[in-house]
Formats: structure tokens, C-alpha cells, sequence
């Protein structure tokens, strides 16, 4: 950029003393470090929060790391404790590591419950004794339908 800067300076300066910057070395090498200025800049932009980062801690000549690890900050599970306390003691020999095994998923029938499988009886039941003959003569009887008679032959005619 300061090369660019340096270029476009002598161009204005052949400029206001009113040469001619037509054929000017100059005017090549302005751009060209224009056309790299530009093709840098969608770059420049996406790596922003990475420089503005990098440029703060430079500023802050290395100061302390915020991602460090802090162990006396760290919270251990009782069993990490345990562990601990049994590294320390040092007779017991260490436990090895098993591998992971996940759960076996085993298909298992559905089992209804047992008020529901009676009021499935009881509806079957219901259904066969409505279809049953003696009920369809008993209705065919009180009710104030014509009575309707099939007569079957065995003779084919």
C-alpha cells in the first residue's frame, strides 16, 4: 500500500508541475499494486476478527492467556478424587481401562392392560350375539318392517 501511495504521489506531482503522465513508468506500477489492493480486500474482510485478535494481544505485549488451563479452578468428579488418592498411595495397582460397550436394545412385545383386554372381549362377544340368528328373529318380529320370505330351490330352471 505504501509502494501504491508512493506511485500515486509522483503521478500528482507530474501532474501539478503539467507533464504529461501518458506513457509514465509510474502509471503501470499504480495499477498494478491497485489491482492487488482490490483483489486483497474481500481476504482482508473475512480474516478481520482473526487480525483485530492477533492485534490486541500484540498490543498487550503477550499479556496472560485467557485459554489456559486453570486447575485449581476445576471442579472433579468424586470418583476422579478416589482415583487420585489411590495414584498417591501407590500399593494398589492401577485398574485397566475397559472398553466401551453401549446397551443391547432387545425388542420387547407390548403387554396391554388387562381392563383393556376384557373391554375388547366383552365388545367381541356383544358383536357375535347381535349377529346371531335367534336375536335377528326376535328383532324381525317386534319390528314394524314387511316380512320378507326367500323361497330356494334345488331345481335349476
Amino acid at each position: 500500500m505504501i509502494s501504491y501511495m508512493a506511485e500515486l504521489s509522483l503521478l500528482m506531482s507530474h501532474m501539478s508541475c503539467g507533464k504529461s503522465i501518458k506513457e509514465h513508468p509510474a502509471v503501470f506500477r499504480a495499477s498494478k499494486h491497485r489491482t492487488i489492493l482490490e483483489r486483497l480486500r474481500p481476504i482482508e474482510q473475512k480474516m478481520k476478527s482473526q487480525i483485530d485478535k492477533l492485534s490486541q494481544t500484540a498490543l498487550n505485549n503477550g499479556a496472560k492467556q485467557t485459554l489456559r488451563a486453570r486447575p485449581e479452578q476445576m471442579e472433579f468428579d468424586d470418583d476422579e478424587a478416589e482415583s487420585d488418592e489411590e495414584e498417591e498411595g501407590g500399593n494398589q495397582p492401577k485398574k485397566k481401562e475397559k472398553k466401551y460397550v453401549p446397551p443391547k436394545m432387545v425388542a420387547v412385545r407390548y403387554e396391554e392392560e388387562e381392563n383393556e383386554k376384557e373391554t375388547k372381549a366383552m365388545e367381541r362377544a356383544k358383536r357375535r350375539a347381535l349377529q346371531s340368528s335367534l336375536v335377528q328373529e326376535l328383532r324381525q318380529q317386534y319390528s314394524d318392517a314387511p316380512e320378507e320370505f326367500r323361497v330356494s330351490s334345488d331345481y335349476n330352471y
